[in-house]
């Protein structure tokens, strides 16, 4: 009988070590209960006890029923499959029903009563505990509360202290939360030795955490020790350029031999392999072999890319497999893999005075627009500021500007078209340069607003520049810091005559062609000046 099946047994010895001194099971000076141990039928039913308190009591919130957001345990008076006709009661007696609906396999729960200082236990069983025998896709598809029993290759280990690791055996993959060490004790999974590639057979209780499905806290019956284990591998992932990535494993079958997932093989392929025999010692007469393999990855010009490598070694008797994740970076600037704010800017860095040969794609979010710079049909464009978070930081190291850029789908904006706001997601496509120390666009477009291409549906921000106040004033945060900028001339922020001459002086015909940098700050400079 494994331990874990003791828990009805070592609670009723608890349960009767702790009664009032005539021994009576379920007995205390403050409650005692008609019985302590309720059984429902695994076609489901109720079963009654009888509390009779001698004071104010109640069930008290010991199940854990799931996690919290910051993945503590959330506690309930029952757990979610058993109900109760009340959870707490007066002095007296009172009668309690308890009641669950089918299922297929047994279960069990603990509950715990109170009354002033005092805590009373209550076991409630449904059908049987004893363990299933199941594949990992009949795990998958079965009940939470039953038992199974199931068999896997060890894919993946978690967490090394309380032994959280995933098994698979060609059917699915079945996640471990919690492992019990031979003696049935928690956090001491390293004195089993399980490793990556160890085919197990466990026992324990399903549950499902949010879409995971879970066997807790198992007790493992049986470890075949894997013939292949990974000794190493390289740190980093593959560049974007192409390169190479080299896994070093240990072997004990008849050689070792990788295989890379089909959909990865067009990009990835085994360069070459080097055997090292193991040395028979008087400690170890049967060593493992070693091989190193090198493999060669091909230039990438997409998003960032995985492959799966499943090694694989056999004997008469056995065959074992062990799996690796390669990986490679993509390139950077691109649609799949846009640059990020800080990227881009250091990218711009190295072009010097030139502007880029090719489109590239920046991400980030609106901190704030330029002076007269929100999309407009006259131009049918507009100038923006854009940082990592959002927040205008006045350094040219962290902030870009996407001057005069084209709307969605390189089309001029229009009357009817979205509007950006101070927040929203964009990606930016277009060549880009270094202009008087700013990082900005050369000539681009938005790509896209929050997650979308198209305003067609709205662009997911309600948004707006205070469309009731007059332009002047709805713009006034954003004058009012840039009015603090490096970016305007002193003489401009301190002499309202001067800013309204840098803004009048150029005819609006020459606005498209000519750049104004000191006109698109001048109207700020006025507010500046008069609120000051």
């Amino acid at each position: 009988m494994k331990l874990k099946y003791l828990l009805s047994f070592v609670l009723g010895a608890l349960l009767f070590a702790g009664c009032s001194d005539d021994n009576t099971i379920g007995t205390l000076g403050e409650i005692s209960l008609s019985k302590t141990y309720l059984s429902i039928p695994e076609g489901g039913g109720n079963d009654t006890v009888t509390i009779n308190a001698a004071a104010d009591w109640a069930f008290q919130k010991s199940v854990v029923i799931g996690k919290d957001a910051d993945k503590k345990d959330l506690l309930a008076e029952l757990p979610t499959w058993l109900t109760a006709s009340t959870l707490s009661g007066e002095a007296g007696k009172t009668q309690v029903v308890f009641h669950a609906d089918a299922t297929n396999g047994g279960r069990e729960q603990v509950l715990q009563i109170g009354v002033g200082d005092k805590t009373q236990f209550l076991i409630v069983r449904q059908g049987s505990l004893e363990a299933v025998t199941a594949t990992c896709a009949e795990v998958l598809a079965g009940p939470d509360g039953k038992t199974y029993r199931t068999s896997g290759t060890v894919t993946d280990i978690a967490n090394t202290t309380y032994g959280n690791f995933y098994i698979n055996d060609g059917t699915g993959e079945v996640y471990v939360y919690g492992t019990l060490d031979a003696d049935g004790k928690e956090k001491n999974f390293s004195s089993l030795g399980i490793e990556k590639g160890d085919i197990v057979t466990i026992e324990g209780p399903k549950t499902t955490y949010g879409s995971t499905v879970e066997l807790v806290n198992v007790t493992v019956l049986k470890i075949q020790k894997s013939l292949v284990k990974v000794v190493s591998s390289t740190e980093n992932v593959i560049p974007a350029a192409g390169g190479e990535y080299q896994v070093k494993v240990a072997y004990k079958g008849s050689g070792v031999y990788p295989e890379i997932a089909e959909e990865a093989q067009s990009w990835l392929h085994v360069a070459k392999t080097q055997f090292i025999a193991g040395v028979p010692s008087k400690i170890e007469t049967n060593p493992a072999d070693t091989a190193v393999v090198t493999f060669r990855a091909s230039g990438n010009t997409g998003a960032a890319r995985t492959a799966d490598v499943t090694f694989t070694s056999s004997n008469s008797t056995n065959s074992s497999s062990v799996k690796v994740q390669v990986g490679q970076a993509g390139l950077s600037g691109t649609k799949a893999v846009p640059f990020t704010v800080d990227e881009a800017i250091a990218y711009i860095k190295t072009l010097g005075n030139n502007t880029s040969a090719t489109e590239v794609y920046i991400k980030g979010y609106v901190s704030q627009f330029a002076s007269n710079g929100q999309f407009g049909a006259t131009y049918g464009n507009g100038s923006f500021w854009m940082s990592e978070d959002g927040q205008y930081n006045d350094d040219y190291d962290k902030d870009f500007e996407a001057f005069r850029v084209k709307w969605l789908g390189n089309q001029k904006w229009a009357a009817g078209n979205g509007q950006l706001a101070p927040g929203a997601e964009v990606v930016v496509c277009a060549t880009v340069k270094m202009y008087n120390g700013v990082a900005e666009t050369a000539n681009g477009y938005v790509y896209s607003v929050n997650g979308v291409t198209t305003d067609a549906n709205g662009i997911g921000t309600a948004a707006t520049w205070a469309p009731s106040l007059p332009p002047m004033l709805a713009r006034l945060p954003t004058c009012m810091s840039q009015a603090r900028s490096r970016r305007l001339p002193t003489t401009a922020r301190s002499t309202p005559t001067m800013a309204m001459h840098l803004s009048t002086s150029l005819p609006m015909a020459l606005m498209p062609t000519i750049r104004p940098r000191t006109s698109r700050l001048s109207a700020c400079s006025i507010l500046a000046t008069a609120s000051g």
